[in-house]
């Protein structure tokens, strides 16, 4: 059978193509109305053209072309899918859809249509159509919204309707059985157009239209979030009234962990549940099982599925095909359960009014004087109908969600004594529906009746429900029109930053005093500062009842870790009662949805988390953390906040990085100040975030700073004039450049992370800066590099962009109090075994937070000096082991070098590694959450940790026991430290905290096995980034083995083998340090690979340098361990690897013919336009030279032919210089090394294309 995903989209495809022809039939074309129809096709003309001209006023004639046509098509599809399901389930007479071999491969009405008219067979179609329109109008009693609502509902031209039917039928017979089977086509429908739209909101373009808001908004919410909101609604909802129910049994998502209450009884005819974004209507199917047992519950055995369809379920939505889809769903769910009901009416609405105008309605009803304030607020309320297929149920009465009293006015006799404005609204709307003038034109009367059904969805929005249910559409206000987000700007002031928060607060309008609301969401509403008067509107108007936290892939359609999903019931109306969390972030898909009931049920409490949510307010900005402990929260109240003791400063943003912004390496050297308050140098270092790194580092940027950053300045007053030349706004904190301080990253997967900023810097808004003003730099640094610190910076704001309002509120000691802790050089030495006497805190009396700190940075300092694109670079890894090789007096032989590389590297991360650990140990002393007697070493083996942490036990992190003693502390039964086991749950065991210790002979073999597999540039989920390489395998393998960096460090030393690809990685970043050294000290920095050039090679230079590092003539051993030839690496690999490692912003460039036979590195700060013509004069002019004289002696024919394709071959290349020069290309070293190699790729030039197309595209349109 067919895939239905499949399926559906060539039935769209089918549709689409259909229905423009049928518009040509009509006279409509793309230019507008021809006037007349295709002969034959006259009556159907007079039916579409008044539908085309309505949208037409609005949208262009294009546009409601295209409108029609993707209206029609999904009509037609949810009509015949309509019918498809009511036959699969045996509601029809006979089949009109499903053919059999009995009926001729006809359906059965089919072959009775054409047994009474035989004429018809030579038809196209054989009267396919003439036989839906007869169902069709039959089924429009029941299902007006499907079968007569919608004005769009032309069949598409017969032998259209002939394919889509066989495509319907080509799907498996099983599905059409299921209830989810509507709402999986109403998501797949969709898919084409929401990748199509995704693509244009990634070029920046608006979501504008309902149309492409329903494409990127809707996904069909999974069965059991459907369940889990409902049970938890509804369902509780009854249970409070009947908590004997055998409701009960049902319910598989109840909240077991919620304290159960008790409320007045309530008929069940009376109980009211609301969608407002209903989409296919899963919500509306599932509330109405439950209800259907509500009613047996009650008694009611007649009639039981029309009473739920009439009086107890509520739907909107923006898009009427979803409502089609809904009214069918409830239609088949109706009859499934009871044959014999028939539904007589509805409260499905789609919500449209784009053709509204406000205006004339209101002066024909004597409303005109707009300087009576009620009259003005009425007519802004009625203009914003004009936007209700956007906006949909956010529709709300100005000003938003204030019941404000207002006086009587003549004009508003008909308001009665009524002072509530949302209730004027109503009845306002009842009057205006009254009063529509009848227009005689077909337009105008089309376009009325549509208004009529509108004023019966408005009703509904300005009406309170027992329950409302949702999953809301999610988009970020700022991919929406403007006139968007004004609206939510104007009238949901406390949610404005995304739809989704935004209907949070309209749900909490709909819903009644002591109702139950139950969604499905983005998770940012917990924790970003955006969302703070969202939070506390909730915890003063309601009280969360159940909330699970769902995290990434809660859905089946949604991928990655990006979407981050919470889902949660709230009972309106203030409560004490505590509020049950629960947590499955961390899990698959499938795991979570397996481990959600188990949880619910109370069988999971490791898992489960009970907190009255006015626990909230202990932290500012309310973040609702439900899984961190008292002893964490009080912390928040203890101490004062950073903001206290330091200025965090927002930095400069240039507003052109790309103008204003290199690499340090991309200018000269000569250019970068060192002091610019003596220098004034053009180019001043910047700090700029970065990724995941801790203490120092990242420092890779530079600005364009002459005359005090002039250029930037008058750039950012043209960019913006309404700064009316205040360009502060925007370069911000002007009189902290320069300062020494502290930098961070705020944007990392890990957290945010803190480093020291050197003197003479300029920081940038995303790389903020921080100035303690008690206490030194360097505590500071260490108290903010802590894992404590860390896990309340997460707390406050998890998954998701720590912003520096965040970071001044976490709580930090006294800074007269920060350097009292400390731990003593012999603790130290101890720790540090042989490694101490390489290290100078094993010298001091006594280590504290600021001497940790020192020493942390110069380590990084040290291992940053083995990278050639760090500031810092000294020597590369291959090169520093042979020179200490030869101070040795021993042997010099490559891999003896690249092992003491590989040694020293881990003593300097083993190092680091039992710093960071001693800094934690001594932030939780610092912060009394550990007794001075303790080290951490002696929770993690108290706690029973380090004992099943062993080889052969399992982790007791992964079998969740930290947090486990963690709860068992608080509740007074156990004396262990639970906030620190709380912490390092969440952060991780700082390695050098566990054990020195002899490994076994297993454990030496697997830590052989993982060393020698790991790459120079690949380390854990934590470690610590270098550029493009990275450092981590001490740490990676201490984890592994729940051993001592140390104890790493010195097993290590004893492998007598390297790690085959850490090594090719060492060897690229020597021979680009050579490389770029051979550059440097070239008289052009033109040097070709191959030797048919005026000079030596680039190869035979290179080996000229291994010869003076004493290498001789064995560098052959280089070539086997990179695994290559030094010239075909050269050739092949060399470009790419350069790119990469200087973040593709190359300064070495590979220049090479079009068929790769001639080829030159040139050096990015020599090459100008003058170079160019060097490279060709003199360059490509030898190698002409060389192949001519080859030519001329040469008499094998083959190779004759093959010395001309070289010939042409450079003469295209020569022709490729020509061409740039003639162009205006004028590379020179300030422009960077994207616009200088642009026009480069964009020729072929290159070996290897380090930039995107989109960016070589921008580079070669700017003008600066």
């Amino acid at each position: 059978m067919a895939d239905l995903e499949k399926t559906i989209i060539q039935i769209r495809e089918t549709l689409e193509r259909s229905y423009p022809l049928l518009l040509k039939q009509c006279g409509i074309t793309e230019s507008g109305d021809m006037g007349r129809a295709f002969p034959g096709s006259e009556g159907l003309r007079e039916q579409i053209l008044p539908i085309v001209q309505a949208d037409e006023k609005q949208l262009g004639i294009k546009e409601a072309r295209e409108k029609f046509v993707q209206e029609a098509s999904f009509t037609t599809l949810n009509r015949l899918v309509g019918l498809k399901a009511m036959e699969a389930r045996g509601l029809l007479e006979r089949t009109y859809v499903t053919k059999s071999i009995d009926t001729g491969g006809k359906s059965e009405a089919h072959y009775l249509y054409l047994s009474r008219n035989p004429q018809a067979r030579s038809e196209p179609g054989q009267g396919i159509n003439n036989v839906l329109r007869e169902i069709f109008q039959e089924l429009s009693q029941e299902l007006p919204q499907l079968y007569n609502g919608s004005r769009y509902g032309f069949l598409p031209r017969p032998n259209d309707t002939v394919t889509v039917i066989d495509l319907i039928n080509s799907i498996d017979p099983e599905k059409w059985l299921k209830d989810d089977i509507i709402g999986w086509i109403y998501q797949y429908y969709q898919e084409a157009e929401k990748a199509r739209i995704y693509a244009e909101i990634s070029a920046k373009k608006k979501v504008d239209s309902s149309y492409k808001l329903v494409s990127v908004t809707q996904f069909y919410t999974e069965d059991y979030i459907v369940k889990y909101i409902l049970d938890n609604t509804l369902g509780r909802y009854w249970l409070e009234m009947h908590p004997e129910s055998p409701l009960r049994n049902s319910l598989k998502y109840y909240d077991t962990t919620v304290p159960v209450k008790s409320r007045d009884k309530k008929p069940v005819e009376e109980i009211t549940v609301m969608d407002p974004a209903c989409g296919s209507g899963h919500f509306l199917l599932y509330a109405m099982d439950l209800l259907h047992q509500m009613y047996l519950d009650s008694g009611h055995t007649e009639d039981i599925p029309r009473k739920i369809v009439e009086n107890n379920l509520f739907g909107l939505d923006i898009d009427d095909r979803a409502i089609q889809l809904t009214a069918l769903s409830l239609y088949l769910k109706a009859k499934n359960l009871s044959r014999k009901t028939k539904l007589t009416r509805s409260n499905l609405y789609a919500l449209s009014m784009d053709h509204f105008d406000e205006s004339d309605l209101m002066i024909s009803m004597g409303l005109s004087d707009l300087t009576n304030p009620v009259i003005r607020n009425l007519m802004e309320t009625l203009t914003s109908l004009k936007k209700l297929n956007m906006i949909g149920s956010l529709f709300r009465m100005k000003p938003a969600g204030k019941k404000k009293k207002i006086e009587k006015t003549a004009v508003l006799m008909e308001a009665s004594t009524d002072r509530s404005m949302d209730r004027l609204i109503q009845k306002m709307v009842n009057t205006i529906e009254e009063k529509l003038p009848v227009q005689a034109d077909a337009v105008s009367a089309l376009l009325n009746s549509d208004y009529a059904k509108q004023f019966n969805a408005i009703r509904l929005l300005l009406s309170e429900y027992d329950v409302v249910v949702t999953n809301p559409p999610y988009r970020d206000s700022g991919t929406l029109s403007e006139d968007m987000k004004t609206f939510l700007k104007e009238y949901y002031p406390d949610s404005k930053s995304d739809m989704y928060s935004a209907f949070i607060e309209k749900c909490l309008d709909l819903t009644g005093e002591r109702g139950f609301l139950g969604m499905v969401t983005m998770q940012s509403f917990m924790f970003i500062s955006s969302h703070e008067k969202l939070r506390k509107l909730l915890l003063e108007e309601a009280r969360i009842s159940s909330l699970v936290h769902l995290g990434p892939r809660a859905f089946r359609s949604i991928g990655g870790e990006i979407v981050n999903t919470v889902m949660f019931a709230i009972e309106r109306g203030n409560g004490h009662l505590e509020t049950s969390f629960h947590s499955v972030k961390d899990l698959d898909y499938g795991e979570k949805v397996r481990t959600i009931s188990e949880t619910l049920a109370g069988r999971v409490p490791e898992r489960a988390y009970t907190l009255n949510q006015s626990e909230f307010k202990k932290i500012p900005g309310y973040p609702f953390v439900h899984w961190i402990s008292d002893r964490i929260r009080e912390l928040f109240k203890k101490y004062k906040p950073l903001m206290k003791y330091a200025n965090v400063s927002h930095g400069l943003s240039t507003c052109n990085n790309d103008r204003f912004l290199r690499f340090w390496w991309e200018v000269k050297q000569e250019d970068i100040s060192l002091d610019y308050k003596s220098d004034r140098k053009k180019w001043v270092p910047y700090a700029k975030g970065g990724p995941y790194n801790k203490w120092y580092g990242n420092l890779w940027w530079v600005v364009d700073w002459e005359d005090d950053g002039k250029e930037i300045k008058q750039s950012i007053v043209e960019k913006f004039p309404y700064l009316k030349g205040n360009y502060s706004f925007v370069v911000t904190n002007e009189s902290d450049y320069f300062r020494e301080g502290l930098t961070y990253t705020l944007t990392t997967s890990s957290g945010p992370t803190y480093r020291q900023m050197p003197i003479n810097h300029i920081f940038d808004v995303k790389g903020s800066a921080i100035f303690p003003i008690m206490g030194s730099d360097w505590e500071f640094l260490s108290v903010l590099t802590s894992k404590l610190f860390s896990y309340m910076s997460l707390s406050i704001r998890p998954n998701v962009d720590f912003q520096v309002g965040d970071l001044k509120t976490i709580p930090i000691p006294e800074p007269s109090t920060l350097g009292s802790k400390a731990i003593s050089a012999a603790e130290i030495r101890d720790l540090l075994g042989g490694l101490s006497s390489h290290s100078p805190l094993s010298t001091l009396n006594s280590v504290t937070l600021s001497s940790l700190a020192r020493d942390c940075i110069e380590l990084k300092k040290e291992l940053y000096s083995f990278h050639v694109m760090e500031r810092d670079f000294k020597h590369d890894p291959l090169s520093w082991g042979l020179k200490e090789l030869r101070e040795e007096g021993g042997q010099v032989r490559v891999k003896d070098a690249l092992k003491k590389f590989f040694i020293h590297k881990a003593e300097l991360e083993a190092r680091l590694l039992i710093n960071e650990a001693v800094n934690d140990e001594l932030v939780f002393k610092l912060y009394g959450l550990l007794p001075e007697d303790l080290t951490l070493s002696d929770v993690i083996t108290q706690s029973g940790l380090l004992g099943s942490l062993t080889e052969d036990a399992p982790s007791a992190l992964n079998e969740g026991r930290v947090h486990d003693l963690g709860r068992r502390t608080q509740d007074g039964s156990s004396d262990l430290y639970a906030a620190v086991l709380e912490v390092l749950e969440s952060e991780g065991i700082p390695v050098g905290a566990y054990p020195r210790r002899e490994l076994t002979e297993k454990e030496r073999e697997k830590l052989r096995k993982l060393y020698l597999k790991h790459r120079h540039d690949r380390g854990s989920g934590k470690s610590e980034a270098i550029t493009g390489m990275e450092f981590g395998i001490v740490e990676e393998l201490a984890g592994a083995l729940k051993v001592s960096p140390v104890t790493v460090a010195e097993e290590l030393s004893k492998i007598d083998a390297l790690p085959e690809e850490a090594v090719k990685d060492v060897l690229s970043e020597h021979i680009q340090a050579l490389t770029l050294d051979i550059l440097r000290e070239d008289n052009d920095g033109i040097v070709s690979l191959s030797t048919d050039s005026a000079e030596p090679s680039l190869p035979t230079r290179i080996v000229k340098k291994w010869r003076a590092l004493g290498i001789g003539d064995t560098y052959n051993e280089v070539e086997n361990l990179l695994g290559k030839k030094l010239e075909e690496y050269l050739l092949k690999d060399f470009f790419k690897d350069h790119s990469k490692r200087f973040m593709n912003r190359p300064i070495i460039w590979h220049l090479v013919s079009d068929k790769g036979s001639v080829n030159f590195f040139v050096l990015h700060h020599i090459w100008c336009y003058d170079r160019m013509l060097l490279l060709k004069s003199k360059y490509l002019s030898h190698v002409k030279m060389t192949l001519e004289n080859t030519l001329a002696t040469e008499t094998d024919e083959k190779k004759r032919a093959k010395l001309m394709e070289r010939m042409e071959e450079l003469e295209r290349l020569a022709i490729s210089l020509d061409e740039l020069s003639d162009g205006c290309y004028l590379p020179e070293i300030d422009g960077g090394v994207a616009k200088n190699i642009a026009p480069l790729q964009k020729k072929g030039l290159l070996k290897y294309n380090p930039l995107s197309t989109k960016l070589v595209d921008k580079m070669l349109k700017v003008e600066w």
